[in-house]
């Protein structure tokens, strides 16, 4: 464990990872990500009991639900690490047909995209204390976007949890392994050393079940053999509740000890005498950091096109992307049983300048539809003619104004705010969405899993 006057909430390492199926926790690759801070953890909550006293006392509470869940924030937008959050968030993507350059290609990440991209994340957080936490079905619900002109900008991705869990990696304890098993929930109960780790021992594999053996800590034996357990790929309902060696049940009701023996994946599965072990608590963590070139923008230009015309400099704004994202809880459990997307994306914005007297006002007084452009550059070269740089654009091209018109607020300052409301335009071949994120970096495809794709990348 980690000593605790070693402890350093500054060193922490924040990892990203597309789930194969929603609730596995086993992406092809963690993406390493730098950011400025994370609120992401559980709300524990109670159910109050309310009956009369005689002492005027109120009884102690039921223990409820866990809704784990939170923010990460970054500094800046970069083109390098951010595109898994955007990805999952908008849900579609368009595949570059080749590069714009040698080695330069532009992503387009929206709503209508035509290649659909895993819909949950796994994110890992190991926050210098031996403990690393793992959340699982993680769904992007909230994007907010702090943006000025010539200046960095904040970004906040708020995300739905359905699970958390300080199980530490599997660890192969036999050679030549093929398939390994999921673990997931509180790994302390029933742990006379907490510090040693859970063990699972293959007896015997057939297509659809294992039969294996548990137990707790490398020096005990292993218990009787447990039967018939069930193999599946549902990172939802395919967890089976597993044993010490003396046959009890790991955990409680509520918050039980489970794993996932997936089905066997063409030529690849287990075999009798396979060994795993997972880590209650793990040492500190140590190595080489698989991080992406530090690339932020820190060039934002931001304008908008009124009908057609030409483009009007804005000096500041915030957009917020809203999706229905919630923890659903079952009849027992204290924390979510999945997580779901359910009605519409919305999205809302506000941008503002110094006033100017124009044609500005008139046609937002007139309900006249605009465009807005925001394009974030890095000013660090790619491809082969020094004319791209890696950049993210974001493009909403059918906008509505709501909210005030300019007034002056004192002697020097008369601003002209924009509320907003994007929608789709689907007489835009090109921008068909109501929000569109390229990027452009040197990932050939961003979807995980492919050959040359984003996992050969950090």
């Amino acid at each position: 464990m980690a000593n605790p006057i070693r402890f350093n909430p500054g060193q922490a390492l924040i990892r990203l990872g597309f789930e194969p199926s929603p609730g596995i926790p086993a992406p092809t690759r963690w993406h390493d990500v730098i950011i400025q801070g994370e609120k992401v953890a559980a709300e524990s909550k109670f159910l109050e009991v309310k009956t009369l006293s005689r002492a005027a006392m109120r009884p102690a509470p039921l223990p409820s639900k866990l809704e784990p869940g939170g923010e990460v924030m970054f500094y800046a937008a970069s083109p390098r690490q951010d595109w898994p959050l955007f990805l999952t968030l908008l849900a579609g993507y368009d595949v570059p047909g080749g590069p714009l350059e040698t080695g330069a290609y532009k992503h387009k990440i929206h709503r209508l995209g035509a290649s659909l991209v895993p819909e949950t994340l796994a994110l890992r957080i190991d926050r210098n204390d031996g403990r690393p936490w793992r959340y699982t079905q993680c769904r992007p619900s909230k994007l907010g976007v702090k943006f000025a002109a010539s200046q960095l900008h904040e970004a906040t991705i708020s995300m739905i949890v359905g699970a958390q869990d300080p199980w530490g990696d599997v660890n192969l304890v036999t050679a030549g392994v093929g398939l390994v098993p999921y673990i997931r929930g509180i790994n302390d109960f029933n742990y006379d050393f907490p510090s040693e780790a859970y063990f699972c021992k293959i007896t015997a594999v057939t297509g659809t079940t294992v039969s294996a053996q548990f137990k707790r800590g490398a020096a005990a034996s292993y218990g009787s053999v447990v039967g018939g357990i069930p193999r599946s790929n549902d990172g939802v309902d395919g967890w089976y509740w597993v044993p010490t060696e003396a046959g009890i049940l790991m955990g409680d009701r509520g918050l039980p000890t489970t794993m996932l023996f997936p089905l066997p994946n063409g030529g690849t599965d287990f075999t009798v005498g396979d060994e795993f072990s997972f880590p209650a608590i793990t040492a500190d963590w140590s190595g080489t950091i698989d991080y992406p070139p530090s690339i932020v923008t820190n060039e934002i230009y931001s304008s908008i096109s009124l009908a057609g015309g030409p483009p009007i400099e804005v000096d500041s704004g915030d957009i917020s992307i809203d999706v229905p994202a919630a923890a659903k809880f079952n009849y027992g459990g204290r924390q979510p049983h999945r997580t779901r997307v359910r009605g519409l994306q919305a999205i809302t914005g506000k941008i503002s300048r110094e006033y100017a007297p124009a044609n500005l006002q008139r046609q937002l007084v007139q309900g006249t539809p605009f465009s807005i452009v925001i394009a974030m550059h890095s000013r660090v070269a790619i491809g082969t003619t020094g004319a791209l740089d890696q950049s993210i654009t974001i493009t909403m091209p059918n906008c509505l104004a709501k909210g005030k018109t300019a007034s002056a607020e004192s002697e020097t300052v008369m601003n002209e705010p924009i509320e907003f409301q994007p929608y789709p335009d689907p007489s835009n071949g090109t921008y068909p969405s109501d929000i569109t994120v390229e990027i452009v970096n040197e990932i050939p495809n961003l979807l995980p899993g492919v050959v040359g794709g984003s996992d050969a990348f950090a």
